[in-house]
């Protein structure tokens, strides 16, 4: 989990509530996702101070979700998801998907898959979860509805994001196509299918948190939440980010390690088949290569390994 300033906030699978790997690399949090998984936002206050309440906004992939949520710090971790209103008004939210996407140029401003709009492709190499978390100020109590509240929403995608055309594909007025290696790398966040039905996950403790647990299960019993008490928002407290990319993508950016030539070759084109299968794998005769060849093995007249030879390819010069 990413903790700044006592909040804690990472990403979890929609259903098992299962933590999405998480690596620091050059002080930044990157996230390693699966396409077509479902996730959502996890938020808890890990700190020794629990006195107070605290509101939190959040924005996917450079989209504010039109949302926001007060909670005491003395309250559990908190499942944050997309809100909306069945048709008889009540409130339910549901989860994100991880959709793939297609490639999105790094020489021009495109808009991602929350609908902003961000520049250079650093910017749109990775998905990003941004949480900002403010003090906040006591406006009342909160009027009871009049009418039953309008169903509405998530206000969010239902299908992956468009590909920004690059400056040349602009001068061409060609539509740009799908880049496959790109869809392996890059995944964008849209409506899940996951409802959400608690939107508490227990806490559990350890020799780390037991303490912190414990005076928060004290804090709730002293001064339960002021349910019905409207709020404004203060100072911002902590803004954390989260950038998140598939297993690829990371490997590409020097996130993860990067494997043996070889495994990272297969692990781009398997889609597309492997020679052992029949099914031809790319052209690969333009690769420099080195043959390594294994002679037959015999033990007592038997053959117990036969000759072979293994082809070393040579994928540096490839592009991305």
């Amino acid at each position: 989990m990413v903790v700044v300033g006592g909040f804690s906030v990472r990403l979890v699978e929609a259903l098992t509530k299962t933590p999405f790997l998480e690596l620091a690399h050059n002080g930044t949090i990157y996230a390693e996702v699966e396409p077509d998984a479902e996730y959502l936002i996890e938020v808890e206050y890990v700190g020794d101070d629990i006195e107070g309440t605290v509101l939190y906004e959040w924005t996917v992939d450079g989209k504010e979700v039109d949302f926001q949520k007060t909670l005491d710090r003395s309250s559990p971790p908190y499942l944050i998801g997309l809100p909306y209103r069945d048709e008889e008004g009540v409130r339910k939210k549901v989860a994100w998907r991880f959709a793939k996407t297609t490639r999105i140029s790094g020489n021009s401003t495109g808009s991602n898959a929350g609908g902003g709009t961000s520049t250079g492709g650093s910017n749109n190499i990775f998905g990003t979860v941004v949480v900002d978390i403010y003090d906040t100020l006591e406006a009342g109590r909160k009027k009871p509805y009049r009418t039953k509240p309008k169903p509405y929403t998530p206000n969010f995608e239902e299908s992956p994001p468009p590909r920004s055309p690059s400056p040349t594909e602009q001068e061409n007025a060609e539509e740009p196509k799908p880049t496959k290696k790109d869809e392996k790398k890059r995944v964008r966040s849209i409506v899940g299918e996951t409802k959400v039905t608690k939107s508490y996950r227990p806490m559990q403790s350890s020799s780390a948190s037991h303490t912190v647990i414990i005076k928060k299960a004290e804090a709730r019993i002293k001064a339960p939440p002021k349910k019905n008490m409207a709020y404004k928002i203060g100072k911002r407290l902590q803004q954390i980010e989260i950038k998140y990319r598939t297993t690829v993508g990371l490997i590409h950016e020097g996130v993860l390690a990067t494997p043996p030539f070889w495994d990272m070759y297969r692990l781009e084109c398997k889609a597309k088949g492997s020679n052992q299968g029949g099914t031809p794998m790319e052209d690969m005769s333009h690769v420099p290569r080195k043959t390594i060849r294994f002679n037959a093995r015999y033990d007592g007249g038997l053959l117990v390994c036969p000759a072979k030879k293994v082809d070393l390819f040579d994928l540096t010069g490839l592009d991305d």
